[in-house]
């Protein structure tokens, strides 16, 4: 698995064996696209932490994943999936609150860099905000986040109008 982590101070050695990702925890109906999770993996020392995967990809296919954290600087990774369409992620501990943005792409040439002609399959944003809980899935918070297509990149909406019911009334 070939790996790169670029993070501030110190915290890159918190990056574990790649790097973080992801919860649903919406209630905002079934997912249209892959699912990814953030299982809580804390230590007293690093008590924010997080294991992820990912189900709902195609089997047996190559992909590049980046994340980019709110503490400072990223870090990227290739896997590829297994017969089901499902891969573990590797996982992050800190010990702090923090996000991090996840960025999943189709990567046939297998290599760190997201090129042009290589679609995003998922960009989320989970939370990483109480001591050893599971990561929850940022959600929109205004209209103009759902619009455009917005809604898809959440991954648990089935199209726009339930992203923005979601925003003007809750859950």
């Amino acid at each position: 698995m070939i790996h790169k982590c670029s993070c501030r101070h110190g915290l890159a050695a918190l990056v574990v064996a790649m790097i973080a990702v992801f919860a649903s925890g919406a209630s905002a109906g079934a997912a249209t696209g892959p699912t990814v999770k953030g299982v809580a993996a804390c230590t007293e020392e690093l008590p924010f932490g997080i294991d992820g995967s990912v189900t709902g990809l195609e089997p047996s296919t190559s992909y590049g994943v980046r994340g980019e954290f709110s503490f400072g600087g990223s870090a990227s990774t290739i896997f590829t999936t297994d017969g089901t369409g499902s891969s573990g992620l590797g996982g992050v501990r800190a010990p702090e609150p923090f996000e991090v943005r996840v960025i999943i792409w189709l990567n046939p040439d297998g290599d760190l860099d997201q090129d042009p002609d290589e679609p995003v399959v998922v960009d989320q944003t989970l939370i990483v905000d109480r001591a050893c809980e599971d990561a929850r899935l940022k959600l929109p918070g205004s209209k103009d986040q759902c619009k455009n297509g917005g809604w898809k990149t959440y991954g648990v909406f089935k199209n726009q109008g339930e992203c923005l019911r979601f925003v003007a009334g809750g859950p």
